[in-house]
């Protein structure tokens, strides 16, 4: 396995991840927080998106603007759904990866999106403590 098949695989993997602890989230624990300096999973969905727009911009070799990204709405299944589009947009990059993506794969999405997986299985837990945090794990 190449370095770029390792990467895009784990891509991949958290995109699994990433979709199975919002699965179902529950709209009224959107804006729960664990610690008043914490982030809500919508304020962390609103970060995500923004990152895979600055990955999709690295690659494209063009500068972004962190900040700049104004979300759509706070209505949950809206902030979702940016995500989403935001994250396959950017990922589409993979379709004719290469080496100098490796970096900013990592930093925006494979590393980061572990980081914030953990983070959200926290919220959903303290949220809805009857789900279950193995479901991100594919078997």
């Amino acid at each position: 396995m190449t370095a770029i098949e390792f990467a895009t695989s784990q891509a991949k993997e958290t995109g699994y991840m990433l979709g199975q602890v919002l699965k179902d989230w529950p709209t009224d624990c959107s804006r729960f927080k664990t610690h008043p300096s914490g982030m809500s999973a919508t304020q962390q969905i609103q970060h995500l998106t923004e990152c895979y727009m600055a990955f999709e911009a690295h690659c494209d070799g063009a500068p972004f603007s962190w900040g700049a990204y104004a979300p759509p709405s706070d209505d949950w299944a809206v902030v979702v759904a940016a995500f989403e589009n935001a994250r396959h947009s950017g990922l589409s990059r993979l379709a004719a990866p290469t080496e100098e993506m490796l970096e900013h794969l990592n930093a925006y999405v494979i590393a980061h999106d572990h980081y914030h997986i953990g983070q959200l299985c926290a919220l959903r837990i303290a949220c809805d403590q009857t789900w279950d945090p193995y479901c991100i794990y594919q078997t």
